[in-house]
């Protein structure tokens, strides 16, 4: 048993086929099929039930696939441990949501001698989860959990976003030159929201206000921005308007309503010091962005 083995086997429970797997690792399925049946002689023990739905897991597999999976990633860590510290160079995958990447984190590897090695995407929900598998770093509105590290690396403006001709902008109160319009603005409208750090943010407002609105909740803000296009109600995003939508920022109170967005990473991962460090530039380069060009997500 190696871990080439494992790793065959992996790909082979992710994709529930022979053939699916084979033609993912360019390999041949006659190869993939030895290689199963090695590690099952090797074990002694049965992985996969080939049923008409494709190869299932037995109990054993499934013993064998939680535990492999682990051993691969520690190799992973392993080599990336060696490498950082006998060469002193680090290499950060970060978890992130797609509006966060194309609005910030590409323009920041793109501007910056970061050592980003790659991005994985998510949604908003799922992005800290991903530091249990292959992510260092995750970046998202989600509030991290309190077992992780994290900084917020900047405030997001909330934005009303809607055709120009709806009735929202078309108040007297409210001139072309306004900037901001209060979250009162939409009482008794149907607003669009996005289940990301958002969605709390505004329910909390929301009742702090004590407005009525009908809320439909979708699962990110270009979505949101879309159906508003399509007159089907207000949305309210943090990210740049699009589709001729036009945009003011939210304030409650008088105040801009915002969204932190947070940087969050393991304490216990090997070079949690130099995460932290990139996490800190990060936040320096966007709270400056954002300030520039608000370009947000």
């Amino acid at each position: 048993m190696d871990r080439k083995q494992l790793a065959i086997f992996q790909v082979v429970v992710r994709h529930r086929s022979i053939s699916r797997a084979a033609k993912s690792l360019h390999l041949s399925q006659p190869a993939v099929s030895k290689q199963i049946a090695s590690l099952e002689n090797h074990l002694g023990v049965k992985l996969f039930n080939r049923e008409p739905s494709g190869m299932e897991l037995t109990s054993a597999g499934e013993t064998v696939s939680r535990l492999s999976n682990t051993i691969l990633k520690n190799f992973e860590e392993l080599e990336l441990s060696v490498n950082h510290l006998f060469t002193e160079e680090l290499t950060v995958r970060i978890a992130t949501t797609s509006p966060t990447s194309k609005s910030l984190l590409v323009p920041f590897i793109a501007s910056t001698r970061s050592r980003i090695l790659d991005l994985l995407i998510a949604d908003a929900s799922e992005v800290n989860a991903l530091l249990n598998r292959n992510a260092d770093l995750a970046i998202s509105t989600a509030s991290p959990p309190d077992h992780l590290d994290s900084l917020v690396v900047a405030n997001l403006s909330v934005l009303i976003q809607a055709p120009a001709a709806h009735p929202i902008f078309s108040s007297k109160s409210i001139s072309d030159a306004d900037s901001s319009i209060s979250l009162s603005a939409v009482h008794n409208e149907k607003i669009i929201i996005p289940r990301t750090g958002l969605l709390p943010v505004l329910s909390n407002s929301i009742t702090q206000t004590g407005i009525s609105v009908i809320q439909h909740q979708v699962s990110s803000g270009d979505i949101a921005q879309a159906l508003a296009s399509a007159e089907n109600g207000i949305a309210i995003v943090t990210e740049l308007p699009r589709f001729g939508l036009n945009s003011k920022i939210c304030t409650i109170m008088g105040k801009d309503l915002t969204v932190p967005l947070y940087a969050a990473w393991d304490p216990r991962h090997f070079a949690a010091p130099q995460i932290k460090s990139m996490a800190i530039d990060f936040s320096d380069w966007t709270k400056d962005w954002v300030a520039r060009t608000q370009e947000i997500g």
